[in-house]
């Protein structure tokens, strides 16, 4: 439950999905990571096999960028094979991996990195059992001295580089205030499957949130009466507010 001080009541329960998926299945796979510097991140991905179902198949992890410059992403996959004419109104990405949704929060830079065995080309789709990705980083960056604190650290264990962490923070700026409202709104959320989701402002406006601030501090997560980090992507870092987003780690139990 996502819920606010006492006024008022909404209950909607929807499907969350990465950008550009239809259904997400959870490839079965195994990662090995094999660098994780400040200037690079290498991955080797084996899946189990091609999937099952005609839908989109993709994984995503948490990734932390440097504060400053722009991200290379390379990705070659070993013994590709083609796979069944795609079926009408399924989508697959055009590339085995790719960089979604990058935001910032508490200082920090960071992007989901979105991973598919299976991919459309020409009409036709390629399954790669195994993937090689590398993430090369700017070297000129300046990160900020302040440690990590508790809930950071928890959150931030959840990312491929986590421990670069400490030295990725980008140094804080002062933000304005804000009008705050409060007001008590509960949406229950359904996930699919294990891993890290985003919930643009846009998404709970249209599912009946009214066009105004809240306070991050009055916001809260819980899944089976237990309270669950909730990042934000907040413009003032004190607000949740329209043009904003939120993440969190869905858990299996």
């Amino acid at each position: 439950m996502i819920s606010t001080k006492t006024a008022f009541l909404i209950l909607l329960s929807f499907l969350l999905l990465p950008a550009g998926a239809d259904t997400l299945h959870a490839q079965e796979h195994s990662m090995r990571i094999l660098a994780a510097g400040p200037q690079h991140l290498r991955l080797h991905l084996t899946f189990s096999g091609p999937p099952v179902a005609a839908d989109s198949t993709e994984n995503a992890w948490l990734v932390i960028l440097p504060p400053a410059g722009d991200a290379v992403l390379q990705v070659s996959g070993t013994g590709v094979q083609p796979l069944a004419r795609a079926a009408a109104g399924t989508r697959f990405p055009a590339r085995h991996a790719r960089l979604q949704e990058q935001g910032w929060w508490r200082g920090f830079r960071l992007a989901r990195l979105q991973v598919s065995p299976v991919i459309a080309r020409d009409g036709s789709l390629l399954f790669a059992p195994e993937l090689d990705i590398t993430l090369k980083f700017p070297e000129n960056t300046t990160p900020s001295p302040l440690p990590l604190t508790p809930e950071e650290e928890k959150f931030l264990r959840r990312a491929l580089n986590a421990g670069n962490a400490a030295g990725l923070r980008a140094r804080r700026t002062e933000q304005p205030a804000a009008r705050v409202a409060q007001a008590d709104l509960r949406f229950k959320i359904s996930t699919p499957a294990q891993g890290m989701y985003s919930i643009r402002f846009a998404d709970l406006a249209r599912a009946g949130l009214p066009q105004q601030a809240y306070a991050l501090s009055e916001i809260r997560l819980s899944n089976k009466g237990r309270t669950q980090p909730l990042h934000f992507f907040s413009a003032s870092g004190t607000t949740f507010a329209p043009g904003d987003s939120l993440w969190f780690f869905a858990e299996r139990h």
